[in-house]
């Protein structure tokens, strides 16, 4: 049964940025090597509970992204780019859900993609794995999974990304950006408030995300998943109380 945990968790929803998944110059070698890392996670994560349900919604990635910048210079307007965002995002789960069930035989794997936090709640009922895209128009796959975490009351979120955690200003364009080890879920509201929402253009994530993760209360952690280390890495740090392994690839929210 492995380590014996502190923390019990039946349930963890787990973001995955598109950008890591499906970067723009992804190979089939590089992707397989990316599902075998998920897969590997799937069975050390159940070592700690053979009867842990995991979620994973996966981002539109650079292909959305692409989409999204070619539909705005035909002057589609946002409601109409946000869809396109959530049915790529819809596909590359629905791509990854194909290779987990390829290599992951005796675990049960819902065999599509829920459109709906509800149908995502019904079918884990006969489900271990669910692989989700986004939701809804004017929200992120990062508000997909906080949606997604506070209906099915899950124990964690996590939510990988190309970024070792959360900044005060992005760290890909600032050198000196300050890095939150720990931030509460409030001031993570005040900056979320003032940026501008745009289609494939969300920063850390998007504010309904953020209200979500206030109401629900929720443990979370933004972490680094473009290393696949550090997915197992924030699980076992989370479940074993070690802050500081968590701090060391992340920044975890707190209340």
């Amino acid at each position: 049964m492995g380590v014996f945990p502190m923390v019990n968790v039946n349930s963890v929803v787990i973001k995955l940025g598109g950008s890591v998944l499906f970067p723009r110059d992804v190979s089939s070698d590089l992707f397989l090597e990316k599902i075998r890392c998920l897969v590997n996670f799937v069975s050390f994560a159940r070592e700690f509970n053979d009867s842990l349900k995991i979620f994973f919604v996966i981002g539109g990635g650079s292909w959305a992204k692409s989409y999204i910048r070619f539909a705005e210079s035909l002057g589609v307007p946002p409601i109409v780019r946000d869809l396109f965002g959530i049915e790529i995002s819809r596909l590359n789960a629905f791509i990854v859900v194909h290779l987990l069930k390829r290599f992951l035989r005796n675990v049960r794997i819902y065999n599509g993609v829920p459109k709906t936090p509800e149908e995502a709640l019904r079918v884990s009922s006969h489900s271990d794995i669910i692989v989700l895209g986004g939701f809804y128009p004017g929200q992120s796959t990062i508000g997909t999974a906080a949606l997604l975490a506070e209906i099915v009351e899950a124990d964690l979120l996590l939510i990988g990304t190309d970024v070792n955690g959360v900044y005060l200003s992005d760290p890909k364009k600032n050198v000196n950006a300050k890095k939150f080890d720990t931030i509460s879920i409030g001031e993570l509201v005040r900056i979320l408030s003032g940026l501008e929402v745009k289609p494939g253009t969300y920063m850390l994530m998007d504010l309904v995300a953020a209200k979500v993760l206030e109401r629900a209360k929720i443990p979370c952690i933004v972490f680094d998943v473009s290393k696949c280390e550090n997915l197992f890495k924030v699980y076992e740090a989370f479940i074993k109380e070690d802050f500081e392994k968590i701090y060391e690839v992340g920044t975890l929210i707190v209340r």
